[in-house]
């Protein structure tokens, strides 16, 4: 072999291996980079699913205490039984399917809040107990009952707006 092609063999064995390393640091970087945009549109889908939550919440929420403040005001004797009737029966309500898409959506992308949602639930049954015609019932228990509701349904509002600040902090 020539003597001078070795510093030009060298050269070349330098630039591969140069050439080697930056690739190898690029795709590092192009992977990293690729992790963290993966993330902040997960992020994304997961903080707009959480705002669906609360919005379907609160729709929620809303309907459910329009429903029980119509008991109280027949169980005072405000309104009739058929009054109370006509008041409770609106089909847009009950056939929207907003109520299975907040289930849906707690179960498959939000399983922490299910502990406080429970409480919801068991408090909202609490509520049902009173919501009845065929019965005379404790005006103050129900009062109580619905505050009770009330303040359980604000903590889970407070734990989804949680989450969400904590989600925009990652």
């Amino acid at each position: 072999m020539n003597s001078d092609m070795i510093p030009i063999l060298i050269t070349a064995t330098s630039t591969l291996v140069a050439v080697f390393i930056t690739n190898y640091f690029n795709m590092k970087s192009l992977e990293k980079n690729l992790k963290f945009q993966l993330q902040l549109k997960n992020n994304e889908v997961r903080l707009n699913k959480l705002e669906n939550v609360y919005e379907l919440f609160e729709k929620w929420n809303t309907y459910f205490a329009i429903n029980y403040l119509n008991y109280l005001h027949f169980h005072n004797k405000k309104i009739t039984q058929s009054d109370l009737f006509e008041l409770i029966r609106d089909p847009k309500v009950y056939n929207s399917g907003d109520f299975q898409k907040l289930i849906t959506l707690l179960n498959i992308y939000f399983p922490e809040l299910n502990d406080e949602y429970e409480r919801v639930n068991k408090a909202r049954s609490e509520v049902v107990k009173y919501m009845n015609v065929d019965k005379e019932i404790n005006v103050k228990d129900f009062v109580k009952v619905q505050e009770s509701f009330e303040n359980v349904a604000m903590n889970f509002k407070k734990e989804i707006s949680e989450l969400a600040r904590n989600m925009k902090n990652e």
